[in-house]
């Protein structure tokens, strides 16, 4: 296992693929605080990691555990991208542009994290089944924002303060439970996108055809008879 030492204003990446404790570093004024690519099994443990573009990043990563870091003022706090049973647990992210953000990430655990004075607290796209377990969300624009995710549990949340505290769109079978909310301007707010086909189009579009139809063969049922009486006048 390797332990990667305290520096100032350092970009990290992992030194080896698997088993690093990346530990109590301070990572500020970089495009990626924190870094890891295609790494599994380590611990990103009471970093500090404030005004980068990134403050934590991870892509294609697995089973690693994001516990007690302070990230601050970057554009997106812990952020993850296709990377998968991953925890989240204990961190504080605040006056980021996102605090905490999934895309294309699945089966991760969000976990008694801080996320205030953000833009978005807790974000998730096209991610499916995380669990977002006993957070607090105060005083962001969006609390906890989901957007085409299924199958996510958000439960025993602290949710205060927030313009909007769970925005949902594009979301199925997502369980809202047991959560607590104060002082939003909404509480949950679900963007329901029209069917394009609604019940009433079809039925209309059925009568219509219904109705071509059988304008269709009177037509035809006229010309026929107007034959017949053709060929009945003598010559």
């Amino acid at each position: 296992m390797t332990t990667i030492p305290a520096y100032f204003n350092i970009l990290i990446t992992t030194i080896k693929p698997i088993n690093n404790d990346i530990v109590d570093n301070t990572a500020s004024n970089n495009e990626y605080g924190i870094r890891l690519d295609n790494s599994n099994n380590n611990d990103i443990v009471d970093n500090m990691a404030n005004n980068n573009l990134y403050g934590i990043y991870l892509d294609s990563c697995f089973d690693n555990e994001i516990s007690g870091n302070i990230i601050a003022n970057n554009d997106y706090g812990i952020s993850l991208y296709y990377s998968y049973t991953n925890d989240i647990v204990n961190n504080t992210a605040s006056n980021n542009e996102y605090g905490i953000y999934l895309y294309y990430s699945h089966t991760n655990d969000i976990v008694n994290n801080t996320a205030s004075n953000n833009d978005y607290g807790i974000s998730l796209n096209y991610s499916y089944t995380n669990d977002i377990v006993n957070n607090t969300a105060s005083s962001n624009e969006y609390g906890i924002y989901l957007d085409n995710n299924d199958y996510n549990d958000i439960v025993n949340n602290t949710i205060t303060y927030n313009n909007v505290g769970i925005y949902l769109s594009n979301c199925n079978s997502t369980e809202i439970s047991n959560n607590y909310f104060s002082g939003n301007g909404v509480d949950i707010q679900k963007l329901e996108v029209d069917d394009p086909f609604p019940i009433e189009v079809v039925l209309l579009i059925v009568l219509v055809i219904s109705i071509i139809i059988i304008i269709a063969g009177m037509i035809i049922s006229k010309r026929r008879r107007a034959r017949a009486e053709i060929q009945r006048v003598p010559k």
